[in-house]
C-alpha cells in the first residue's frame, strides 16, 4: 500500500475526471456524542469503512431511488448549508479545510474506539451517544446517505484500483 499526504490527496482528488468515481475509505471521526456531563466526550472516535461513489449527483440518486419505490421523481436537492465546491470535483472546502463528499453505499465496519485506539462496547457509551437524524426530505425508505469526511480524518482510500494509507502533511 502506498502512502499519500493529505496534501497530495487533495491534488489527486482535484484532476479526477467529470463522472462517478468508486471508492473504499477508512474514516476516523469524533463519535457524534452530547456534551453536557458526558465523561466520554472528545474521548470516543468512531472507525468506519466505507464503499461510495464521488461526483455522483445527489438529486439524480434520490430521484432514481424514488422511482424504484414507485414513487415520483420530482426531488430537488436544497442548496449546500456549509462549505463550497471547490469547481467540479468531490471535494468541498470550508474555512480553509478540504472534505471529501462521497454517497456512500455500503458501510462495510463500523466501531467505536478510545482515544488509545482500542475497542469500545457501544453498550458502555450508548446513553451519551446522539440519535440519529434521517432525511425525510427525501421521502425514501431506503435513503441516499452523504457523508463529508475532513480529508485529515480519512486514514486509507482505494480508488481506481490503488489503494492508499493517508499520513499527515509534513
Amino acid at each position: 500500500m502506498n502512502k499519500i499526504t493529505v496534501d497530495e490527496l487533495r491534488h489527486s482528488l482535484e484532476e479526477l475526471p467529470a463522472g462517478a468515481t468508486f471508492v473504499s475509505v477508512v474514516q476516523v471521526t469524533p463519535a457524534d456524542m452530547n456534551k453536557t456531563n458526558n465523561p466520554f466526550y472528545g474521548k470516543v472516535f468512531k472507525v468506519a469503512k466505507l464503499q461510495g461513489v464521488l461526483d455522483g449527483d445527489y438529486t439524480k440518486a434520490v430521484n432514481r431511488q424514488r422511482l424504484r419505490e414507485g414513487k415520483a421523481a420530482d426531488f430537488v436537492s436544497q442548496p449546500r448549508k456549509w462549505g463550497q465546491r471547490v469547481g467540479d470535483t468531490c471535494l468541498i472546502e470550508h474555512k480553509g479545510t478540504y472534505y471529501l463528499e462521497v454517497r456512500v453505499l455500503r458501510t462495510l465496519r463500523s466501531r467505536l474506539v478510545d482515544e488509545s485506539g482500542r475497542f469500545m462496547a457501544k453498550s458502555k457509551v450508548a446513553a451519551f451517544l446522539k440519535a440519529k437524524s434521517g432525511a425525510p426530505q427525501q421521502d425514501l425508505d431506503k435513503e441516499i446517505v452523504i457523508r463529508t469526511p475532513k480529508l485529515e480524518n480519512l486514514r486509507r482510500i482505494a480508488i481506481k484500483g490503488q489503494r492508499f494509507e493517508i499520513v499527515p502533511n509534513a
